[in-house]
């Protein structure tokens, strides 16, 4: 049993205002916690309008499942059009 995280560093160009920002990233947030049950947060740039940081944190069995985790919230993500992933960090402890 393993513990991973990652950190998704994203970019809302679309997004004039805090409160714009925020249901973004709320709206992805929810869909990780419901869809895959992981622990998900915003964890940097809180006063930036257009750039935010989202970790995920789960518990692992088998390292092929978290891969394939790690792809699906990507995809979520991608599937946003006004979302754009910077940057993914990915750290197994």
């Amino acid at each position: 049993m393993k513990i991973c995280a990652a950190v998704f560093d994203i970019t809302i160009p679309a997004a004039s205002s805090l409160k714009e920002k925020r249901q973004q990233v709320k709206s992805i947030i929810d869909t990780f916690r419901r869809n895959f049950n992981v622990s998900a947060s915003e964890v940097a740039y809180h006063d930036k309008w257009q750039h935010a940081a989202i970790g995920v944190v789960w518990i692992s069995m088998t390292p092929p499942k978290d891969d394939s985790l790690l792809s699906a919230l990507r995809n979520l993500i991608d599937s946003k059009r006004e979302v754009f992933i910077n940057n993914v960090e990915r750290a197994d402890y």
